[in-house]
């Protein structure tokens, strides 16, 4: 990491920052100053509109403006940004930078899923010509502060199960001007199995959109795929959900894919057999690798892991309406995802994994019996 100019997201000039939401009441408090220990003031609002994840993202945003002065702390933040898009950054003077990287999933128990996210959260000393102190002694402060801020409250308000920062790295920089940091942290929180957008209580599984083939000249793991398919089709506002999908494209041998925004594109890695299966049957276990095109214009205001967020929510939601394809399939689960850039930065996305254990007789694919 270069203090004058970072890579990828996060770093230099003529990039698009969102804007930080305010707290509940609609503005950042001042006063209730702290003499031991800080004060969590990350509280989200319209909370069941949001992915459990994006909730924390959020949360995690809103803690770090709240260091300033007037809140009793030894410096102030001037900016917290969450890049907008692809893109660098210009380093300011107290500015921090938050970047999401892609969850872990994590044992957790029946009815739930487990995560642990990691987060990045880079921090900038830009000093003046009229300052006197050294700026190492800047970045420091300005690291012991925002650190104290993430551990008022580990839980985020209730919505994780825990938060591990590791101490923070600073990069000293050639120029004596500018001083950089990183601190890394690691959000623990569950999720209802069947939706992201709940932590517990009332589950909200999303609505069925398929029909399963009866065409008995396709093998079962096709007509799976085949309802797959029509359920990410079914990923729009009118049906509910925050995104909407613009296409959903099973590449074939015509060509590359054309990249468009929100778009769906899916394919399926090689079955494995799953050695406990039933006498007389073969079981299997195949992972559908479901590719979702995030593409931000230059008017883009939210961030990028906000678009990302939602609409991995969204499709996680959908595939879990129904585990077990209308009886084709023994179970189906999310692993962990993987997110991506294309080689010029236009393009981000994350590649959805949905497991899928099914059962057919030994010497007959096309069947359930």
């Amino acid at each position: 990491m270069a203090i004058d100019l970072i890579d990828d997201r996060r770093s230099a000039a003529c990039c698009v920052l969102a804007v930080i939401p305010p707290l509940a009441d609609g503005t950042i408090r001042s006063g209730d100053r702290w003499h031991v220990s800080p004060i969590y003031r990350g509280r989200v609002t319209d909370t069941e509109a949001l992915p459990i994840l994006e909730r924390i993202a959020q949360a995690i945003a809103m803690q770090v403006a709240t260091v300033t002065e007037d809140n009793g702390y030894n410096t102030t933040i001037n900016d917290v940004v969450r890049p907008t898009r692809t893109g660098p950054i210009t380093p300011a003077d107290r500015l921090a930078v938050l970047v999401q990287e892609p969850p872990t999933i994590e044992p957790a128990p029946a009815g739930y899923a487990g995560w642990v996210v990691p987060f990045e959260l880079d921090l900038y000393v830009v000093a003046s010509d009229a300052d006197t102190g050294a700026i190492e002694t800047d970045i420091t402060t300005v690291c012991s502060d925002v650190a104290a801020a993430i551990m008022a409250d580990p839980t985020w308000g209730g919505l994780a199960l825990d938060t591990d920062l590791d101490e923070p790295v600073i990069y000293p920089s050639g120029k004596s001007s500018i001083a950089g940091a990183t601190l890394r942290l690691l959000v623990s929180f569950r999720t209802l199995r069947n939706d992201p957008y709940s932590d517990g209580g009332f589950a909200s599984p999303a609505a069925t959109a398929f029909t399963v083939s009866e065409d008995a000249t396709l093998p079962i793991l096709e007509r799976i795929a085949d309802a797959v398919a029509q359920q990410l089709e079914s990923v729009t506002a009118a049906n509910g959900y925050n995104s909407t999908v613009s296409d959903v494209v099973r590449p074939n041998r015509a060509g590359p894919v054309t990249e468009a925004d929100a778009l769906v594109v899916m394919s399926l890695a090689d079955p494995e057999p799953v050695d406990e299966a039933v006498a007389g049957y073969a079981e299997w276990r195949a992972v559908f690798l479901i590719d979702l095109y995030a593409i931000a214009s230059d008017t883009a205001t939210a961030a990028i892991d906000t678009t990302i967020n939602i609409f991995r929510a969204d499709v996680e939601r959908a595939l879990l309406a129904d585990p077990t394809w209308d009886g084709h399939a023994i179970d189906s689960e999310i692993e962990s995802p993987t997110d991506w850039m294309a080689e010029d930065g236009s393009v981000e996305g994350v590649t959805v994994r949905l497991a899928v254990n099914y059962r057919t007789p030994e010497t007959d694919p096309f069947s359930l019996n």
